[in-house]
């Protein structure tokens, strides 16, 4: 099964809109099953993440994205509740999250990637602390497994049915090519190197994109090659990747960290409007006429507004998550920290896979943002808020001295018994 099945079900549920609404039923309990796990749930609090989060975060525009991009945060969200907190969920919860981790890792490799480079630091981790839930490490193991298998069942069933073997665009070997050491590779070693690519080496070209997507036979590689060309370029990329890292280890590994960077900072929406202008034109005649009608098409959608909105919400909230870390570390719990951490270590991740693997795109980011205001509501509910009959009651340094009812409060007692004792008799 891959994301395209998830678009199939929306489609016989009665349209893509039931797709974009599993999207958010998968959000929003992702949302409510992490507050309960951390111990803060109330549906004021609820309600009040689900309306910040929708309002000023990127997470709305992922999940009415027709992308797997919305699993990619769903999955890290899901990594961080299970080494945090999986040893005290219940059955049904871990199946949850266990659920939305298998569903990510199948829906795209960058997902399973994440989970990989997640699961390899909490062993390490593991080793240092046993607070790090074995439970959460034995679930993300499962769920790259599966992932794995996916890989394999799919080329497997297309080898079957259609008599040929899956096709994977070369996008390690586009990306290698764009950093530089891949090009100066094909410069030096071909023809001798005995690759596809060498065709191309008096053409290479620095940006990925072109590289892979460019239609032109004057500009592009990939795209307007031969069907078997193709095949044959996606099949040579993991050689290609060996070689030049024999060839130049020490460029390709500082290409890669650059490119991560440069991801890590790149966080806009921006990139969704043209997105949405390329699917246009290969979607059924009913989907595309609606899009073509819709205000982003249309140029009449404030883009650019939202995208810094989201972006100084991230920023802000980024500096807040690590002053309070910071500043309150005696008093966030470790299952919070712990959490925190998953989230933030996912989101480096995330910039080297994709930076790394594929190229510094503002969405690759994006898709993460919204987890970083999320934890910030989590650390500020945990610090300065606790649940008291349903309403929000400041703790902390904003906790009143004396209890609501200065009748039951331990002052008035103490004062109450003294002059019990002073009139007494003796």
């Amino acid at each position: 099964m891959s994301y395209g099945g998830l678009l199939y079900l929306g489609e016989l549920l009665g349209g893509l809109w039931a797709s974009i609404a599993i999207q958010a039923a998968a959000a929003l309990t992702a949302i409510g099953f992490t507050l309960r796990h951390l111990k803060l749930f109330t549906w004021q609090k609820f309600v009040f993440t689900a309306l910040i989060l929708g309002s000023i975060s990127s997470l709305p525009f992922f999940t009415s994205f027709l992308l797997p991009d919305i699993f990619a945060g769903l999955a890290l969200l899901a990594a961080a509740n299970l080494l945090a907190l999986g040893h005290g969920l219940t059955r049904w919860e871990q199946i949850f999250w266990f659920s939305i981790l298998t569903a990510a890792v199948v829906f795209h490799p960058s997902h399973l990637a994440i989970v990989l480079m997640i699961l390899a630091v909490a062993v390490v981790a593991r080793l240092l602390s046993t607070k790090i839930s074995r439970t959460g490490m034995l679930a993300l193991a499962l769920a790259a497994g599966v992932g794995f298998a996916s890989e394999i069942a799919f080329g497997l069933v297309v080898q079957k049915l259609l008599g040929v073997p899956v096709a994977r665009p070369p996008v390690v070997m586009a990306r290698i090519v764009a950093d530089g050491p891949g090009a100066s590779y094909l410069r030096g070693k071909c023809p001798e190197a005995g690759l596809v690519a060498c065709e191309f080496a008096d053409r290479l070209l620095l940006n990925s994109d072109a590289f892979l997507w460019d239609t032109s036979p004057a500009s592009g590689i990939y795209a307007p090659a031969p069907v078997e060309k193709r095949r044959q370029l996606g099949n040579e990329q993991l050689r290609f990747l060996a070689a030049v890292l024999a060839y130049d280890p020490v460029g390709q590994v500082t290409a890669w960290l650059k490119d991560g960077f440069q991801q890590l900072t790149m966080a806009g929406i921006s990139e969704l409007a043209l997105a949405a202008k390329q699917a246009s034109p290969s979607l059924p005649d009913v989907h595309a006429e609606r899009m073509e009608g819709s205000l982003l098409l249309k140029n009449d959608f404030p883009i650019e507004f939202f995208s810094a909105m989201t972006l100084f919400t991230a920023i802000l909230s980024l500096v807040f998550v690590w002053v309070t870390l910071i500043g309150s570390w005696k008093l966030v719990s470790l299952e919070q920290k712990i959490f925190c951490f998953v989230i933030l270590l996912g989101e480096f991740s995330n910039a080297l896979v994709c930076g790394a693997l594929s190229g510094p795109h503002e969405r690759y980011q994006a898709r993460l943002t919204w987890l970083i205001p999320a934890v910030a509501l989590l650390l500020y509910y945990e610090r300065w808020l606790r649940s008291d009959v349903g309403g929000l009651v400041p703790s902390g340094p904003l906790a009143p001295t004396e209890a609501a009812n200065p009748t039951l409060s331990t002052p008035a007692l103490g004062h109450a018994k003294i002059a019990l004792d002073r009139g007494a008799p003796h």
